[in-house]
This record gives C-alpha cells, structure tokens and sequence, in this order.
C-alpha cells in the first residue's frame, strides 16, 4: 500500500474517533451524557482560564467550592469578563475537583442550582486540554455545518487521494 493510501486511510479512521461518544463513569456512580444531551441541558458552556478557587476552611463542610474563571469563549449563555461556579465540596456528593491551584483552563459545563451556576463530575466539565473532542463538536455546532459533512470531507479526501495515486501509477 502506498503511503498516500495508508496516510488516508489514518485520516479517516482518526476522523471517525472523534466522533464516538465514550461515556464516562465516576466514583460517585454518575454517567457523563452524551455531548448533545450536556449542551441542550446546559444553561452555560465555556472556556475558562481559573482565577480563584475557594474552599470551605472545614473539610467536612456542605458549603460549596466557589470557583472564578477568567472567560476566553462562550458557547452557550452571557458572555461576560468572570464568570463564578460552584460545585460540591465533597467528593461523594459528585463534585468536579478543580483542584487547589489557578491558571489551569477548562472547558465548563455548567447548569442553574438556586439562581447560581454549578457543576459536577457527571457533567462533561473537564481540562480543556482533555477537550479536544468536545471543542470539535462546539466548533462544528457554532459554524453550523454538521457532522456528516466534516465525515463526508473526510471521505472525499480519501477517496481523491486513492484516484491521484492510479493515476500516478498508470502514468
């Protein structure tokens, strides 16, 4: 097989990855809904960059981990400058750990509890550079233009690439 086929053929089969929902399951037995599913029940999607992160001083408080982030995009909901969100303190209640250090950028998914928004680790909230997947589909979903095309543009390429390469070899 030549290399233009094989170089194809991985293109395709790359494009094909992304676009399989992997569900993923946490200690606190939730499972993370599929992309469409999270953005349609989000009241906020965005890409956040941590500015400060406070926790309660008990450890065993029930009061929530306060979390405000730097806005860099929004796909859904207000675009503001910070946006502040808030999820559990404790890990058996489902809380997405942000950890104790800012700077870390995140793509946040986040839903309206008592007239604040929250998250957790059943959402799809996660380090943006883990989000690769997701900020395709954001892409996708905000340009419009849906899946079957990108796969479509995938196969075309393919398929282009196997007809140049007979016709450099009946050459």
């Amino acid at each position: 097989m030549s290399k233009i086929i094989k170089f194809s053929f991985l293109i395709i089969f790359l494009a094909g990855l992304l676009l399989l929902d992997t569900n993923n399951v946490f200690a606190c037995s939730c499972i993370t809904p599929p992309f469409e599913e999270m953005f349609e029940g989000s009241t906020a999607v965005f890409e956040g960059t941590v500015l400060n992160i406070e926790t309660p001083e008990n450890e065993y408080s029930v009061d929530p981990v306060k979390v405000t982030f730097h806005v860099r995009r929004v796909w859904k909901g207000e675009s503001q400058d910070t946006i502040v969100v808030y999820t559990e303190h404790q890990s058996t209640a489902c809380r997405y750990a942000f950890g104790n250090e800012p700077g870390k950028t995140y793509l946040v998914y986040a839903y309206e509890d008592e007239g604040r928004l929250s998250t957790n680790g059943c959402t799809r909230t996660q380090l943006r550079s883990h989000a690769f997947g997701d900020l395709f589909r954001l892409t996708i979903k905000i340009h419009r233009f849906g899946v079957s095309a990108v796969v479509a543009s995938m196969v075309l390429i393919g398929v282009s690439a196997l007809v140049l390469r007979r016709k450099q070899d009946g050459e």
